[in-house]
């Protein structure tokens, strides 16, 4: 049987570019069912997914920040988000301030701290509400993420940083790694 995984390794990125452009932003390819590569613009683009179960969606990483991915993401799916972060880098959590909880293993708290964006906050949060970072909420190795009909597993791969992740879609065969693989292959 075969493992499908979809790496995304920023210097690679735009092999996913190829799907519809809908605000010039993001760019989004449906690379399996109910699977979404979303490809965020840029000097160098960065991948971004989102992976729909029966109840909710997992928004994996949130990209630079250039564009309104919220928006962008609502044009891909109605069901609820959960977000995680695969690792702290700015790449990869940059439009974190659009959401009001993040996902994270917990050794790169201090790098998303550190790249919080007030003024982006602002625009997400009701008039007179507290513009605070998003809450972030650990995860570790083996945490679950079920999204109805569809459960994806926290694997740790530190190095990249200390709390770097990927996550297995066993069911469905899928490894999503981030900065990890440079291809996308089958195993």
């Amino acid at each position: 049987a075969k493992l499908h995984v979809f790496a995304v390794f920023f210097f690679l990125s735009t092999a996913f570019a190829l799907g519809q452009n809908i605000n010039g932003t993001y760019t989004a390819t449906k690379v399996a069912d109910r699977v979404w590569a979303i490809v965020e613009s840029a000097a160098t683009p960065v991948n971004i997914y989102l992976v729909e179960g029966k109840d909710s969606a997992l928004l994996i990483d949130t990209g630079y920040g250039y564009g309104d991915l919220k928006a962008y993401v609502k044009t891909l799916t109605k069901l609820p988000l959960i977000v995680v972060n695969t690792h702290g880098h700015g790449d990869h959590n940059g439009n974190n301030s659009q959401f009001s909880k993040i996902y994270a293993h917990s050794a790169d708290f201090n790098m998303l701290n550190a790249s919080f964006n007030r003024e982006k906050r602002k625009k997400t949060v009701a008039q007179g509400e507290v513009v605070a970072p998003p809450t972030l909420m650990p995860v570790k190795e083996g945490y679950i993420f079920n999204l109805g009909e569809r459960k994806l597993e926290v694997i740790e791969v530190p190095g990249h940083t200390r709390g770097s992740i990927c996550l297995l879609d066993t069911k469905n065969r899928i490894l999503l790694s981030f900065n990890i693989f440079t291809i996308k292959a089958h195993i």
